[in-house]
């Protein structure tokens, strides 16, 4: 049977100020392609910024996006294969070494983005097969692509909170004060 081929390509960026570890700003961006014929069929980015957030998160976040945009998009995706290549070791070595018999331990679910882990967990059991493949930082131009969009995106989200709160916000154990009104909504 001649099953249904994407391929994600993914990335994320993250800051953290010293001592605030999982209280960082971040961006991510996946790419979801469609393979036909062993050619591009479409391709679908998908970005997003995150605050309180890891590097572990920014990493993981896109593969979880693009899984769930393939489910809600392709009716067969449960006879899909799946490739995803990311630049990030340690979840690509976490996701590919997992028992698709065992869900992820219960120990996991204390720790920073254990519901992004749950996630991708379920979600890869609902594809034909998944593969997870790390490529270096760089290596091929859609990572690459995906490396400078989530760098983007993150700039972008840090301008934001700098130009609300000031640097206030990279300490995350002071209180922000708005000093511009709140809009009432009608």
């Amino acid at each position: 049977m001649n099953h249904q081929l994407y391929r994600i390509f993914t990335d994320g960026s993250c800051y953290h100020p010293p001592a605030a570890l999982g209280d960082g700003i971040g961006g991510w961006c996946s790419l979801v392609v469609k393979m036909e014929n062993d050619k591009p069929e479409w391709c679908k980015m998908l970005w997003g910024a995150e605050s309180l957030t890891s590097i572990t998160q920014c990493e993981l976040a896109p593969i979880v996006r693009a899984l769930r945009y393939i489910v809600c998009k392709d009716e067969y995706y449960f006879d899909a294969d799946v490739i995803v290549m990311s630049d990030s070791e340690y979840v690509i070595k976490r996701l590919s070494e997992r028992s698709k018999a065992e869900p992820l331990m219960d120990r996991d679910f204390g720790v920073p983005g254990s519901m992004l882990w749950y996630s991708a967990d379920r979600l890869s059991v609902m594809f034909h097969s998944v593969r997870y493949l790390w490529v270096p930082r760089n290596s091929n131009y859609y990572n690459e692509f995906c490396d400078d969009m989530a760098g983007s995106v993150y700039a972008t989200m840090r301008n934001t909170l700098m130009t609300l709160f000031g640097d206030k916000y990279l300490n995350p154990s002071v209180a922000v004060e708005l000093d511009k009104p709140i809009p009432k909504a009608d």
